[in-house]
């Protein structure tokens, strides 16, 4: 079947693991599948990383010669493989070639502890391991196959393998929770769930294969996030299938470069973390100069996205102020929950926009945000069903609080575990950040929650200031009045230059900055 009719936008219901869901009744079943799909466009550049440039045609013919090194390593279908290194050309290929072995691909966190990538080996029991060249070692005696290896095979021409027998409903890839607390949990996530989150993707900015001729435009998209994280895997997918570019940033993010690629390539499209593009507005404002007219879409995920850093987004990118969106989703639920931008954005301040073609979503009587959709999660890996946070009917707990407005838009007001309960009145961090980022000096703001003798919690707040500013407590505390409640006004402070710790997805680890706070106070 051609790409055109594979990938429709009609809905139908059907079951999914014993509970009703959306589907597309038309859809591709394997994740594989895509690259095949992506051959229309096989004369089009794919990946830019750095100085390399290739094509579809040749990541193609290279994903052929590295699935035969894995066979010949013996993978099979349903075996694990763990890709493990930094974003590049030969992370992609070896990506593509775990789906074309039929195997699971387990996406290793470059960002872990010794001790943490051990746990994660060891709970995975992968068959192989697909690493740079120094990273071999940390893999004991398991077969591996290097990031060289795979570079050497842009100039081999291999034959293509027979796809093995695998159905939508078997295990694709394995990603890892952020990890901000506790170890991080493997989220097993199906064929199935990959392919309804892309489609769900373009479905709904209207980029499935039937809308796009081949001679159309290709858009060309800056990749800022790990391939490790679903933010990477759905750009990774996107780019195939549409035919669009995919830029990598160097390895270490830097604002001022990361505008300077955005002049380089014309870049069209950029999807990150509300801290990446803060330091790219930073970089811009401190006199680094560059063309940003090629912008066409922004899109803000993550993390909560303070109102006054959209504003900023629309100032610094012209072009994209139609385009500039927010984007709600979670590795639990396999990717994208809710989406918006332009004017459904600007008419409806704080919302994430509205849940996706396939996503149901419902507010529970505690009021978190509940979701059913086929993307979301299998399990838990080592672990069954009953490990994973679902309520009855299949219904993904997200752990996250919100609401829905009368046009269906959503609004996330903050995480469960983020309320502050102070003489038993219940804060939001959430709303008290949202108030402190309002300040023009104020870069990054964290608030949580620390031990008082008397009331049970009181409200702390660690701010990172802008370069070449200053900034008091008094200050802080002057700006917040009128803007939260007497009760919500923070009673600890702390106020930084340096940035505070984030993880890979780019989301502030608040346990740690607890803990730091915690120290502090004895």
């Amino acid at each position: 079947m051609s790409a055109d009719l594979a990938w429709g936008s009609e809905l139908t219901h059907e079951d999914v693991l014993g509970s009703p869901c959306r589907m597309f009744s038309a859809r591709r079943h394997r994740v594989a599948d895509v690259l095949d799909d992506a051959a229309r466009f096989g004369t089009r550049v794919y990946l830019v990383d750095g100085e390399t440039r290739l094509m579809i045609a040749a990541v193609t013919a290279a994903v052929d010669d590295a699935t035969d090194r894995l066979c010949a390593l013996g993978v099979r279908a349903g075996d694990h493989v763990m890709l493990y290194g930094r974003n590049c050309a030969e992370w992609v290929i070896g990506f593509w070639a775990v789906m074309r072995c039929g195997a699971v691909a387990v996406l290793g966190n470059t960002w872990w502890t010794a001790d943490e990538l051990t746990h994660a080996v060891a709970l995975a029991t992968p068959a192989a391991v697909v690493c740079e060249e120094q990273s071999r070692e940390s893999f004991g005696g398991l077969p591996t196959l290097s990031f060289g290896e795979l570079g050497n095979a842009l100039s081999a021409s291999g034959q293509r393998p027979e796809a093995p027998p695998i159905g939508e409903g078997d295990p694709a890839v394995v990603l890892f929770t952020s990890g901000t607390t506790g170890r991080p949990k493997g989220v097993v996530l199906s064929q199935r769930s990959v392919l309804a989150n892309l489609q769900n993707l373009l479905a709904l900015s209207r980029r499935l294969p039937k809308d796009l001729p081949v001679d159309a435009s290709p858009s060309v998209t800056l990749l800022s996030v790990p391939l490790f994280h679903i933010g990477g895997v759905q750009q990774l997918l996107t780019s195939a299938l549409t035919g669009g570019r995919l830029v990598f940033t160097g390895r270490r993010f830097d604002g001022a470069e990361v505008l300077r690629t955005i002049e380089r390539e014309a870049v069209k499209a950029w999807a990150a973390v509300p801290t990446m593009v803060g330091r790219v507005l930073e970089a811009r404002d401190a006199g680094v100069e560059a063309d940003l007219s090629s912008v066409r879409v922004v899109t803000l995920g993550g993390a909560p996205v303070p109102e006054s850093l959209r504003s900023k987004v629309r100032e610094a990118f012209p072009n994209a102020v139609r385009g500039t969106g927010v984007s709600y989703g979670l590795t639990e639920a396999g990717g994208v929950v809710a989406a918006g931008a332009g004017h459904d954005v600007a008419t409806h301040p704080g919302t994430v926009g509205r849940p996706t073609p396939l996503a149901e979503v419902r507010i529970d009587g505690t009021g978190e945000i509940l979701v059913r959709s086929p993307t979301v999660m299998d399990r838990y890996l080592g672990g069954d069903e009953q490990d994973a946070p679902f309520a009855d009917g299949r219904w993904l707990r997200t752990g996250d609080l919100g609401s829905l407005d009368g046009d269906g838009f959503l609004y996330v007001t903050g995480r469960a575990k983020d309320v502050i309960i102070r003489g038993g009145e219940n804060i939001w961090s959430a709303t008290v950040e949202e108030a402190i980022a309002q300040h023009p000096d104020v870069r990054q703001v964290a608030v949580v929650g620390v031990p008082h003798a008397d009331l049970g919690e009181q409200v702390a707040a660690v701010a990172t200031l802008r370069a070449g500013t200053s900034l008091s407590h008094a200050g802080l505390r002057a700006h917040l009045d009128g803007l939260v409640a007497p009760m919500s006004m923070p009673t600890v402070w702390r106020v930084r230059q340096d940035d505070l710790p984030t993880n890979a997805a780019g989301k502030i680890v608040k346990a740690q900055l607890r803990a730091e706070l915690l120290a502090e106070l004895g």
